[in-house]
């Protein structure tokens, strides 16, 4: 601080030029980071999916779709 409460030039800028350095020191590292496409996981076949059991789980690359057995009706997670 100068006087009368003034910050100097100097430090104002050097705080602007190590702001950036101190809050990436602050964000702790991301580990795992994916460096190529991402394995699809079948929801279907882990039992992971929560379509009715008069429904079909269909795999879809990011998720699954359920839908209902010939003979029934629903939107797949419920069927009747």
């Amino acid at each position: 601080m100068g006087v009368a409460g003034r910050v100097r030039p100097g430090a104002a800028r050097a705080l602007l030029l190590l702001l950036p350095l101190l809050l990436a020191a602050a964000v702790p590292p991301r580990r795992g980071r994916a460096t190529g496409p991402l394995e699809d996981v079948d929801e279907c076949v882990q039992g992971l999916d929560d379509c009715h059991a008069d429904a079909l789980c269909q795999n879809t690359p990011t998720s699954y779709k359920c839908s209902c057995k010939p003979g029934y009706q629903g939107e797949g997670r419920k069927c009747e």
